[in-house]
């Protein structure tokens, strides 16, 4: 087996047992690397298992932050 497929079975049992989504990021750019505390990390978890495709937590605090930034310049263009 090389390395190539190796690769690949573990990233397709890895997607079999969590469902089919992005396991990585296709993003681009600095990282950014953040401490959270419990209760942060319990409101990001809740937050995501609404979502429909349960994102991994630095998904969900993309989209989180996403959210909020086009939720304050709506707020500015009235």
């Amino acid at each position: 087996m090389t390395e190539d497929q190796a690769v690949y079975a573990i990233k397709k049992a890895y997607a079999d047992v969590i469902g089919p989504r992005e396991l990585v990021a296709k993003l681009e750019g600095p990282t950014l690397t953040l401490r959270a505390d419990p209760e942060l990390l319990q409101l990001i978890d809740d937050w995501r298992r609404e979502e429909p495709d349960l994102p991994v937590r630095s998904e969900a605090v993309r989209r989180m932050l996403k959210a909020e930034g086009e939720r304050r310049q709506k707020g500015r263009r009235k």
